[in-house]
């Protein structure tokens, strides 16, 4: 897949604070990428680079082969998607659509075609005569995106523009800034502090920290193969056990548990035998029997959630784990001696 987007080695600064770190990044062309971290982690700043509302200190902005680090934001070709939509009030949701072509000096027949069809594309062609106050906020991130789009950028940009909206019609907006995605085929970088979004939305998810990107790969990649504590603790809820690596057999590590157990796990790079390890085991995939199978342990209590139940267990070495379970089979109660266990290739290795 040819590359849409290079970020290479791009570093920025304000004053003694490292914002983001050599940072090197490649966005293939259609694809959605997830920049994900918790607040100050750079991500932002580095969207805004690539904006070109930030120069780099150093490094190198690269859209579709030509170097646009220096360039003025107007001068890139990008569609930008703020937080707070940035929409004009005294203008309807058609003249705030039109209003990047009209700039640009197009012909009205054609800004007048190409804001149809940009509101049509979003559902919104009945609202077109409407004012921001009077839509929804839904309405008004759906007018954000067909401003954004309405100038057939190279690539999207797009600033948390979910956040300011409420649960439910957050998850609906997911939805549908994903088909809209699919449906349009642009590259698009994507910012978020919400790891539920992220892996919702992203073909490939950088997740960030300290200005730097710690892990890059697909959402089930960074979810269940962490290749660092920060990211296996900051993408849900994770359980962490420690031991020692045994064997190695090419990818695939048998760890030695605290205790004594023996249990498999997979690792994209193999540790040194006898080295210590940390294995992250995401609680859905933890499996509680009665018979002896896995991880000895005991039940300290067990959760109805509908849905699920979340057992807690702790191993005879005093590990405790957290496991989601269907409500359906083997119930465990609180004091039932347990065994648990899950599939090694769910097993990320992290080498402590």
């Amino acid at each position: 897949m040819a590359a849409d987007l290079l970020v290479q080695g791009v570093t920025r600064r304000f004053g003694e604070q490292l914002a983001v770190d050599r940072v090197d990044l490649a966005v293939g062309q259609g694809e959605f990428l997830g920049l994900l971290g918790p607040s100050g982690c750079g991500k932002t700043t580095l969207l805004r680079m690539i904006a070109g509302f930030l120069v780099p200190d150093s490094g190198r902005i690269i859209c579709a082969g030509q170097d646009i680090t220096t360039l003025p934001p107007f001068a890139r070709n990008l569609g930008v998607v703020f937080q707070n939509y940035a929409l004009f009030p005294h203008m309807t949701a058609a003249e705030n659509v039109g209003y990047g072509l009209k700039v640009r000096g197009m012909a009205r027949a054609e800004i007048v075609t190409r804001v149809k069809a940009a509101l049509d594309r979003v559902n919104l062609a009945h609202a077109a005569d409407r004012l921001p106050g009077q839509l929804s906020g839904g309405m008004q991130q759906r007018v954000a995106l067909a401003r954004a789009m309405v100038i057939e950028p190279r690539i999207l940009l797009l600033d948390e523009p979910l956040s300011a909206l409420d649960k439910n019609l957050r998850e609906e907006m997911q939805v549908e800034l994903r088909l809209l995605q699919q449906r349009v085929g642009i590259t698009t970088v994507f910012v978020t502090h919400d790891q539920e979004e992220a892996m919702t939305l992203s073909d490939r998810i950088a997740v960030m920290q300290a200005g730097r990107v710690m892990q890059l790969g697909t959402p089930e990649e960074v979810y269940r193969r962490p290749i660092s504590r920060f990211v296996a603790t900051f993408l849900g809820t994770t359980n962490l056990l420690e031991g020692k690596a045994a064997r190695v057999a090419g990818n695939t590590v048998t760890v030695a548990l605290e205790g004594g157990a023996m249990v498999e796990a997979s690792a994209p790079v193999p540790p040194t035998p006898g080295s210590p390890v940390q294995l992250a085991v995401r609680p859905e995939s933890i499996l509680l029997r009665s018979t002896p199978e896995g991880v000895p342990g005991t039940v300290e209590d067990v959760l109805f959630q509908g849905h699920r139940l979340i057992a807690l267990f702790r191993t005879d070495s005093g590990q405790e784990l957290r496991s989601y379970m269907p409500p359906s089979g083997w119930r465990p109660a609180r004091g039932d001696r347990a065994w648990a266990s899950w599939p090694a290739a769910e097993a990320g290795l992290i080498q402590a």
